[in-house]
Protein backbone atom coordinates (compact mmCIF):
# COMPACT_ATOMS: atom_id res chain seq x y z
CA UNK A 1 0.00 0.00 0.00
CA UNK A 2 1.30 3.47 -0.92
CA UNK A 3 0.39 6.73 0.75
CA UNK A 4 1.81 10.22 0.07
CA UNK A 5 5.43 10.08 1.06
CA UNK A 6 7.64 13.01 2.20
CA UNK A 7 9.36 12.94 -1.18
CA UNK A 8 6.00 13.25 -2.93
CA UNK A 9 5.01 16.11 -0.64
CA UNK A 10 8.31 17.86 -1.33
CA UNK A 11 7.76 17.40 -5.05
CA UNK A 12 4.27 18.86 -4.72
CA UNK A 13 5.69 21.79 -2.76
CA UNK A 14 8.23 22.47 -5.48
CA UNK A 15 5.48 22.18 -8.09
CA UNK A 16 3.36 24.75 -6.27
CA UNK A 17 6.31 27.18 -6.08
CA UNK A 18 7.02 26.73 -9.77
CA UNK A 19 3.32 27.14 -10.61
CA UNK A 20 3.27 30.32 -8.54
CA UNK A 21 6.30 31.74 -10.32
CA UNK A 22 5.12 30.71 -13.77
CA UNK A 23 1.62 31.99 -13.10
CA UNK A 24 2.87 35.36 -11.99
CA UNK A 25 5.24 35.57 -14.94
CA UNK A 26 2.58 34.59 -17.48
CA UNK A 27 -0.44 36.08 -15.74
CA UNK A 28 -1.96 32.52 -15.52
CA UNK A 29 -1.59 31.99 -11.77
CA UNK A 30 -5.05 30.48 -11.36
CA UNK A 31 -4.58 27.92 -14.09
CA UNK A 32 -1.16 26.91 -12.83
CA UNK A 33 -2.41 26.42 -9.27
CA UNK A 34 -5.45 24.49 -10.57
CA UNK A 35 -3.21 22.22 -12.59
CA UNK A 36 -0.92 21.42 -9.63
CA UNK A 37 -3.88 20.99 -7.27
CA UNK A 38 -5.50 18.52 -9.67
CA UNK A 39 -2.34 16.45 -9.68
CA UNK A 40 -2.22 16.47 -5.86
CA UNK A 41 -5.89 15.47 -5.62
CA UNK A 42 -5.32 12.61 -8.08
CA UNK A 43 -2.48 11.32 -5.98
CA UNK A 44 -4.56 11.57 -2.79
CA UNK A 45 -7.51 9.74 -4.40
CA UNK A 46 -5.23 6.99 -5.64
CA UNK A 47 -3.70 6.48 -2.21
CA UNK A 48 -7.11 6.65 -0.54
CA UNK A 49 -8.34 3.82 -2.77
CA UNK A 50 -5.24 1.80 -1.91
CA UNK A 51 -5.94 2.38 1.78
CA UNK A 52 -9.57 1.30 1.28
CA UNK A 53 -8.50 -1.91 -0.45
CA UNK A 54 -6.09 -2.72 2.36
CA UNK A 55 -8.76 -2.04 5.00
CA UNK A 56 -10.93 -4.76 3.46
CA UNK A 57 -8.18 -7.32 4.14
CA UNK A 58 -6.23 -5.79 7.03
CA UNK A 59 -4.54 -9.10 7.91
CA UNK A 60 -2.24 -8.69 4.89
CA UNK A 61 1.09 -7.13 5.69
CA UNK A 62 1.27 -3.54 4.27
CA UNK A 63 3.90 -2.96 1.59
CA UNK A 64 6.95 -1.19 2.92
CA UNK A 65 7.08 2.48 1.99
CA UNK A 66 8.10 5.80 3.50
CA UNK A 67 4.55 7.16 3.35
CA UNK A 68 3.06 9.30 6.10
CA UNK A 69 0.40 6.65 6.75
CA UNK A 70 2.73 3.66 6.77
CA UNK A 71 3.55 3.84 10.49
CA UNK A 72 -0.15 4.01 11.42
CA UNK A 73 -1.17 1.12 9.17
CA UNK A 74 1.78 -0.95 10.34
CA UNK A 75 0.76 -0.46 13.97
CA UNK A 76 -2.79 -1.49 13.10
CA UNK A 77 -1.48 -4.57 11.33
CA UNK A 78 0.71 -5.60 14.29
CA UNK A 79 -2.17 -5.10 16.74
CA UNK A 80 -4.42 -7.24 14.56
CA UNK A 81 -1.78 -9.98 14.45
CA UNK A 82 -1.46 -9.92 18.25
CA UNK A 83 -5.23 -10.11 18.66
CA UNK A 84 -5.36 -12.88 16.09
CA UNK A 85 -2.78 -14.84 18.06
CA UNK A 86 -4.76 -14.37 21.27
CA UNK A 87 -7.92 -15.50 19.50
CA UNK A 88 -6.19 -18.65 18.23
CA UNK A 89 -4.94 -19.38 21.72
CA UNK A 90 -8.41 -18.93 23.21
CA UNK A 91 -9.95 -21.13 20.51
CA UNK A 92 -7.35 -23.81 21.17
CA UNK A 93 -8.15 -23.69 24.88
CA UNK A 94 -11.86 -23.91 24.09
CA UNK A 95 -11.26 -26.93 21.87
CA UNK A 96 -9.22 -28.58 24.61
CA UNK A 97 -11.96 -27.81 27.12
CA UNK A 98 -14.54 -29.22 24.70
CA UNK A 99 -12.51 -32.43 24.34
CA UNK A 100 -12.18 -32.76 28.11
CA UNK A 101 -15.87 -32.16 28.78
CA UNK A 102 -16.88 -34.55 26.00
CA UNK A 103 -14.69 -37.22 27.59
CA UNK A 104 -16.44 -36.86 30.96
CA UNK A 105 -18.72 -39.76 31.96
CA UNK A 106 -21.24 -37.21 33.27
CA UNK A 107 -23.18 -34.56 31.41
CA UNK A 108 -22.38 -30.84 31.76
CA UNK A 109 -24.58 -27.91 30.71
CA UNK A 110 -23.72 -24.22 31.11
CA UNK A 111 -26.69 -21.84 31.29
CA UNK A 112 -26.78 -18.05 31.16
CA UNK A 113 -28.85 -15.93 33.54
CA UNK A 114 -31.91 -16.45 31.31
CA UNK A 115 -31.67 -20.24 31.49
CA UNK A 116 -30.47 -20.54 27.88
CA UNK A 117 -27.90 -23.17 26.92
CA UNK A 118 -24.44 -21.73 26.29
CA UNK A 119 -22.58 -25.02 26.17
CA UNK A 120 -23.31 -28.73 26.62
CA UNK A 121 -21.08 -31.75 26.25
CA UNK A 122 -21.71 -34.98 24.39
CA UNK A 123 -22.89 -36.88 27.48
CA UNK A 124 -25.48 -34.19 28.30
CA UNK A 125 -26.85 -34.52 24.77
CA UNK A 126 -27.31 -38.26 25.35
CA UNK A 127 -28.77 -38.05 28.85
CA UNK A 128 -31.26 -35.25 28.14
CA UNK A 129 -32.17 -36.34 24.58
CA UNK A 130 -30.90 -33.05 23.15
CA UNK A 131 -28.65 -32.17 20.23
CA UNK A 132 -25.87 -29.68 19.60
CA UNK A 133 -28.25 -27.39 17.70
CA UNK A 134 -30.14 -26.71 20.95
CA UNK A 135 -27.52 -24.18 22.04
CA UNK A 136 -29.22 -20.87 22.68
CA UNK A 137 -32.52 -22.52 23.60
CA UNK A 138 -34.10 -22.37 27.05
CA UNK A 139 -33.38 -25.69 28.75
CA UNK A 140 -36.69 -25.76 30.65
CA UNK A 141 -38.61 -25.71 27.35
CA UNK A 142 -36.59 -28.60 25.93
CA UNK A 143 -36.73 -30.86 29.00
CA UNK A 144 -40.27 -30.56 30.30
CA UNK A 145 -39.81 -31.85 33.83
CA UNK A 146 -41.41 -29.99 36.79
CA UNK A 147 -38.53 -31.01 39.02
CA UNK A 148 -35.98 -29.49 36.63
CA UNK A 149 -37.95 -26.24 36.42
CA UNK A 150 -38.06 -26.09 40.23
CA UNK A 151 -34.29 -26.71 40.35
CA UNK A 152 -33.64 -23.84 37.92
CA UNK A 153 -35.80 -21.60 40.12
CA UNK A 154 -33.70 -22.49 43.20
CA UNK A 155 -36.60 -24.29 44.89
CA UNK A 156 -34.29 -27.02 46.22
CA UNK A 157 -31.94 -26.17 49.07
CA UNK A 158 -29.35 -28.79 48.11
CA UNK A 159 -29.61 -27.89 44.38
CA UNK A 160 -30.06 -31.57 43.59
CA UNK A 161 -32.92 -33.39 41.90
CA UNK A 162 -33.50 -36.81 40.35
CA UNK A 163 -35.44 -37.11 37.09
CA UNK A 164 -36.90 -39.95 35.08
CA UNK A 165 -36.16 -39.53 31.37
CA UNK A 166 -37.81 -41.73 28.74
CA UNK A 167 -35.35 -42.76 26.07
CA UNK A 168 -36.11 -44.47 22.78
CA UNK A 169 -34.81 -48.00 22.58
CA UNK A 170 -34.04 -50.26 19.65
CA UNK A 171 -34.87 -53.35 21.62
CA UNK A 172 -38.07 -55.32 21.42
CA UNK A 173 -39.16 -53.86 24.75
CA UNK A 174 -39.67 -50.35 23.32
CA UNK A 175 -38.73 -47.22 25.21
CA UNK A 176 -37.10 -47.38 28.63
CA UNK A 177 -36.88 -45.01 31.56
CA UNK A 178 -33.51 -43.74 32.69
CA UNK A 179 -32.94 -42.20 36.09
CA UNK A 180 -30.65 -39.16 36.07
CA UNK A 181 -29.36 -36.97 38.87
CA UNK A 182 -29.05 -33.25 38.14
CA UNK A 183 -26.95 -30.98 40.38
CA UNK A 184 -26.77 -27.20 39.91
CA UNK A 185 -23.82 -24.91 40.70
CA UNK A 186 -23.89 -21.10 40.56
CA UNK A 187 -21.02 -18.99 39.24
CA UNK A 188 -20.09 -15.37 39.94
CA UNK A 189 -21.14 -14.10 36.49
CA UNK A 190 -24.78 -15.18 37.07
CA UNK A 191 -24.28 -18.27 34.98
CA UNK A 192 -25.01 -21.73 36.31
CA UNK A 193 -23.62 -25.17 35.58
CA UNK A 194 -25.63 -28.39 35.63
CA UNK A 195 -23.87 -31.69 36.24
CA UNK A 196 -25.92 -34.67 35.08
CA UNK A 197 -25.26 -38.26 36.10
CA UNK A 198 -26.97 -41.47 35.02
CA UNK A 199 -27.93 -43.25 38.26
CA UNK A 200 -30.10 -45.94 36.67
CA UNK A 201 -27.59 -48.71 37.32
CA UNK A 202 -26.78 -47.39 40.80
CA UNK A 203 -30.48 -47.36 41.74
CA UNK A 204 -30.84 -50.85 40.32
CA UNK A 205 -27.92 -52.10 42.39
CA UNK A 206 -29.31 -50.46 45.53
CA UNK A 207 -32.67 -52.08 44.84
CA UNK A 208 -30.95 -55.43 44.26
CA UNK A 209 -29.12 -55.10 47.56
CA UNK A 210 -32.34 -54.37 49.41
CA UNK A 211 -34.07 -57.26 47.67
CA UNK A 212 -31.10 -59.50 48.42
CA UNK A 213 -31.25 -58.76 52.15
CA UNK A 214 -35.01 -59.26 52.19
CA UNK A 215 -34.77 -62.51 50.21
CA UNK A 216 -31.96 -63.94 52.34
CA UNK A 217 -33.93 -63.12 55.47
CA UNK A 218 -37.03 -64.77 54.03
CA UNK A 219 -35.20 -67.85 52.72
CA UNK A 220 -33.52 -68.41 56.08
CA UNK A 221 -36.56 -67.57 58.17
CA UNK A 222 -38.72 -70.32 56.69
CA UNK A 223 -36.46 -73.31 57.49
CA UNK A 224 -35.41 -71.72 60.79
CA UNK A 225 -39.05 -71.42 61.83
CA UNK A 226 -39.57 -75.10 61.05
CA UNK A 227 -36.44 -76.12 62.95
CA UNK A 228 -37.31 -73.99 66.00
CA UNK A 229 -40.84 -75.45 66.03
CA UNK A 230 -39.58 -79.02 66.00
CA UNK A 231 -36.97 -78.24 68.67
CA UNK A 232 -39.65 -76.83 70.93
CA UNK A 233 -41.66 -80.02 70.41
CA UNK A 234 -38.60 -82.13 71.27
CA UNK A 235 -38.37 -80.36 74.63
CA UNK A 236 -41.61 -82.01 75.79
CA UNK A 237 -41.08 -84.81 78.31
CA UNK A 238 -43.86 -87.13 77.17
CA UNK A 239 -42.39 -87.95 73.75
CA UNK A 240 -41.59 -91.56 72.98
CA UNK A 241 -38.56 -92.71 71.00
CA UNK A 242 -40.42 -93.19 67.71
CA UNK A 243 -41.86 -89.67 67.87
CA UNK A 244 -38.45 -88.20 68.63
CA UNK A 245 -36.87 -90.05 65.70
CA UNK A 246 -39.67 -88.87 63.43
CA UNK A 247 -39.16 -85.24 64.52
CA UNK A 248 -35.41 -85.52 64.01
CA UNK A 249 -36.06 -86.87 60.52
CA UNK A 250 -38.34 -83.88 59.83
CA UNK A 251 -35.55 -81.54 60.91
CA UNK A 252 -33.31 -82.75 58.13
CA UNK A 253 -34.95 -81.09 55.03
CA UNK A 254 -34.96 -77.50 56.39
CA UNK A 255 -31.43 -77.96 57.73
CA UNK A 256 -30.25 -79.26 54.34
CA UNK A 257 -31.97 -76.33 52.63
CA UNK A 258 -30.22 -73.83 54.91
CA UNK A 259 -26.91 -75.59 54.34
CA UNK A 260 -27.37 -75.44 50.55
CA UNK A 261 -28.33 -71.77 50.73
CA UNK A 262 -25.28 -70.87 52.80
CA UNK A 263 -23.01 -72.88 50.50
CA UNK A 264 -24.39 -71.12 47.42
CA UNK A 265 -24.01 -67.72 49.08
CA UNK A 266 -20.41 -68.43 49.98
CA UNK A 267 -19.66 -69.72 46.47
CA UNK A 268 -21.30 -66.71 44.84
CA UNK A 269 -19.41 -64.31 47.11
CA UNK A 270 -16.12 -66.01 46.29
CA UNK A 271 -16.81 -65.91 42.55
CA UNK A 272 -17.69 -62.22 42.68
CA UNK A 273 -14.78 -61.10 44.84
CA UNK A 274 -11.95 -63.39 43.75
CA UNK A 275 -9.54 -62.40 41.02
CA UNK A 276 -9.84 -64.27 37.70
CA UNK A 277 -8.03 -67.60 37.81
CA UNK A 278 -4.36 -67.46 36.87
CA UNK A 279 -3.13 -69.31 33.80
CA UNK A 280 -1.31 -71.88 35.90
CA UNK A 281 -4.57 -72.71 37.70
CA UNK A 282 -6.37 -73.59 34.45
CA UNK A 283 -6.42 -77.15 33.18
CA UNK A 284 -8.00 -78.65 30.05
CA UNK A 285 -11.25 -80.17 31.31
CA UNK A 286 -12.77 -83.17 29.61
CA UNK A 287 -16.37 -82.10 29.01
CA UNK A 288 -17.49 -85.58 27.99
CA UNK A 289 -16.64 -87.00 31.42
CA UNK A 290 -17.93 -83.95 33.33
CA UNK A 291 -21.29 -83.78 31.56
CA UNK A 292 -21.80 -87.51 31.88
CA UNK A 293 -21.26 -87.24 35.62
CA UNK A 294 -23.56 -84.20 35.92
CA UNK A 295 -26.43 -85.92 34.07
CA UNK A 296 -26.02 -89.08 36.15
CA UNK A 297 -26.16 -87.12 39.42
CA UNK A 298 -29.17 -85.05 38.33
CA UNK A 299 -31.07 -88.17 37.26
CA UNK A 300 -30.39 -89.73 40.66
CA UNK A 301 -31.53 -86.68 42.62
CA UNK A 302 -34.52 -85.70 40.44
CA UNK A 303 -37.88 -86.37 42.09
CA UNK A 304 -39.86 -86.33 38.83
CA UNK A 305 -39.50 -88.48 35.74
CA UNK A 306 -37.53 -86.47 33.16
CA UNK A 307 -35.87 -87.61 29.97
CA UNK A 308 -32.38 -86.06 30.04
CA UNK A 309 -30.66 -86.49 26.68
CA UNK A 310 -26.90 -85.91 26.50
CA UNK A 311 -25.47 -85.01 23.09
CA UNK A 312 -21.70 -84.55 22.81
CA UNK A 313 -20.61 -83.75 19.26
CA UNK A 314 -17.20 -82.30 20.07
CA UNK A 315 -13.97 -83.47 21.67
CA UNK A 316 -13.08 -79.89 22.60
CA UNK A 317 -12.01 -79.29 26.17
CA UNK A 318 -12.17 -76.07 28.19
CA UNK A 319 -9.26 -74.40 29.92
CA UNK A 320 -10.79 -73.64 33.32
CA UNK A 321 -11.33 -74.42 36.99
CA UNK A 322 -13.11 -77.76 37.11
CA UNK A 323 -15.03 -77.17 40.34
CA UNK A 324 -16.42 -73.86 39.09
CA UNK A 325 -17.49 -75.19 35.70
CA UNK A 326 -19.03 -78.28 37.32
CA UNK A 327 -21.10 -76.05 39.58
CA UNK A 328 -22.19 -73.75 36.73
CA UNK A 329 -23.07 -76.54 34.26
CA UNK A 330 -24.91 -78.62 36.85
CA UNK A 331 -26.93 -75.58 37.94
CA UNK A 332 -28.22 -75.15 34.38
CA UNK A 333 -29.30 -78.80 34.17
CA UNK A 334 -30.88 -78.73 37.64
CA UNK A 335 -32.73 -75.55 36.72
CA UNK A 336 -34.12 -77.19 33.58
CA UNK A 337 -35.33 -80.16 35.64
CA UNK A 338 -36.88 -77.85 38.21
CA UNK A 339 -38.90 -75.87 35.69
CA UNK A 340 -39.80 -78.68 33.26
CA UNK A 341 -43.06 -80.66 33.47
CA UNK A 342 -42.89 -84.26 34.58
CA UNK A 343 -41.80 -86.45 31.71
CA UNK A 344 -40.38 -83.52 29.77
CA UNK A 345 -37.32 -83.85 27.55
CA UNK A 346 -34.15 -81.97 28.55
CA UNK A 347 -31.38 -81.76 25.98
CA UNK A 348 -27.82 -81.22 27.24
CA UNK A 349 -25.35 -80.65 24.43
CA UNK A 350 -21.70 -79.79 23.80
CA UNK A 351 -20.85 -78.97 20.18
CA UNK A 352 -18.44 -77.06 18.01
CA UNK A 353 -19.44 -73.77 16.45
CA UNK A 354 -17.84 -70.95 14.53
CA UNK A 355 -15.31 -69.30 16.80
CA UNK A 356 -15.37 -71.86 19.60
CA UNK A 357 -17.73 -74.36 21.24
CA UNK A 358 -21.17 -74.17 22.87
CA UNK A 359 -22.60 -75.80 25.97
CA UNK A 360 -26.41 -75.67 25.87
CA UNK A 361 -29.31 -76.90 27.99
CA UNK A 362 -32.75 -76.91 26.35
CA UNK A 363 -35.99 -77.80 28.11
CA UNK A 364 -39.69 -78.10 27.27
CA UNK A 365 -40.93 -76.02 30.18
CA UNK A 366 -43.48 -73.21 30.21
CA UNK A 367 -40.98 -70.66 28.90
CA UNK A 368 -40.09 -67.21 30.19
CA UNK A 369 -41.74 -63.90 29.34
CA UNK A 370 -39.43 -61.34 27.64
CA UNK A 371 -39.60 -58.85 30.52
CA UNK A 372 -37.96 -61.39 32.87
CA UNK A 373 -35.00 -62.39 30.68
CA UNK A 374 -32.69 -59.51 31.63
CA UNK A 375 -33.13 -60.20 35.37
CA UNK A 376 -32.85 -63.97 35.50
CA UNK A 377 -29.22 -63.90 36.68
CA UNK A 378 -30.01 -61.65 39.66
CA UNK A 379 -29.80 -63.22 43.09
CA UNK A 380 -33.08 -64.82 44.22
CA UNK A 381 -34.93 -63.61 41.14
CA UNK A 382 -37.55 -66.16 40.16
CA UNK A 383 -40.25 -65.94 37.54
CA UNK A 384 -42.60 -68.13 39.56
CA UNK A 385 -41.61 -68.14 43.22
CA UNK A 386 -44.34 -70.58 44.29
CA UNK A 387 -43.34 -73.19 41.71
CA UNK A 388 -39.65 -72.70 42.52
CA UNK A 389 -40.12 -73.28 46.23
CA UNK A 390 -42.16 -76.41 45.65
CA UNK A 391 -39.42 -77.87 43.47
CA UNK A 392 -36.51 -76.65 45.57
CA UNK A 393 -33.54 -74.49 44.69
CA UNK A 394 -31.97 -71.50 46.42
CA UNK A 395 -32.60 -68.89 43.72
CA UNK A 396 -28.85 -68.38 43.28
CA UNK A 397 -28.15 -70.90 40.52
CA UNK A 398 -28.17 -68.57 37.51
CA UNK A 399 -26.26 -65.90 39.42
CA UNK A 400 -23.55 -68.50 40.06
CA UNK A 401 -23.62 -69.52 36.39
CA UNK A 402 -23.17 -65.92 35.26
CA UNK A 403 -20.08 -65.37 37.39
CA UNK A 404 -18.56 -68.76 36.54
CA UNK A 405 -18.89 -67.97 32.84
CA UNK A 406 -17.51 -64.47 33.30
CA UNK A 407 -14.38 -65.97 34.88
CA UNK A 408 -14.02 -68.24 31.84
CA UNK A 409 -14.47 -65.61 29.10
CA UNK A 410 -18.03 -66.66 28.34
CA UNK A 411 -21.55 -65.31 28.74
CA UNK A 412 -25.00 -66.82 29.20
CA UNK A 413 -27.38 -66.47 26.27
CA UNK A 414 -31.04 -67.20 27.04
CA UNK A 415 -33.59 -67.94 24.32
CA UNK A 416 -37.12 -68.50 25.57
CA UNK A 417 -40.72 -68.23 24.46
CA UNK A 418 -43.83 -68.70 26.54
CA UNK A 419 -45.23 -72.16 25.99
CA UNK A 420 -42.21 -73.35 23.99
CA UNK A 421 -39.53 -73.94 26.61
CA UNK A 422 -36.12 -72.30 27.06
CA UNK A 423 -32.53 -72.76 25.95
CA UNK A 424 -29.55 -71.63 28.00
CA UNK A 425 -26.37 -71.53 25.91
CA UNK A 426 -22.76 -70.70 26.80
CA UNK A 427 -20.32 -69.87 24.01
CA UNK A 428 -16.66 -70.43 24.84
CA UNK A 429 -14.23 -68.65 22.49
CA UNK A 430 -11.54 -70.55 20.64
CA UNK A 431 -8.75 -69.21 22.88
CA UNK A 432 -10.49 -70.85 25.86
CA UNK A 433 -10.68 -74.21 24.07
CA UNK A 434 -8.22 -77.10 23.99
CA UNK A 435 -8.59 -79.58 21.14
CA UNK A 436 -6.64 -82.81 21.70
CA UNK A 437 -6.76 -83.70 18.00
CA UNK A 438 -4.77 -80.53 17.23
CA UNK A 439 -1.93 -81.57 19.56
CA UNK A 440 -1.90 -78.31 21.46
CA UNK A 441 0.71 -78.80 24.17
CA UNK A 442 0.67 -75.36 25.69
CA UNK A 443 -1.89 -73.21 27.45
CA UNK A 444 -2.68 -69.97 25.68
CA UNK A 445 -5.23 -67.73 27.34
CA UNK A 446 -5.42 -64.06 26.38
Amino acid sequence: MKVLSPNVLMALGVAYVLALLIGIATSTLGWCLFFVTSIALGLLIREARALLRWSKRPLRRPRNSDSLWDAATHRIYLQLQRERGRTKEVLQQLRSLQMVTDALPDGAVILDNQGEIEHLNRRAVQLLNLNKADKGQVLATLVRQPELVALLKDNYEDNLVELSISTPSNTAFGSSDRQIEVRRFHTEDERSTLLIRDVTELNRLLSMRQDFIANVSHELRTPLTVIVGYLETLQEDALDRDTILDLIQRLRPPAVRMHALVDDLLLLTRLESAAPPAKEDLDPINLRDMLTQIVAEIETLATADHDIQLEIDSDAQIYGVESELFSGFSNLVANAVRYSPEGGIIQVSWRDTKGGAIYAVKDQGTGIAPEHLSRLTERFYRVDLTSARVRGGTGLGLAIVKHVLKRHNSTLNIISELGSGSEFACLFPEDQIFRPTNNQPTLEIQ
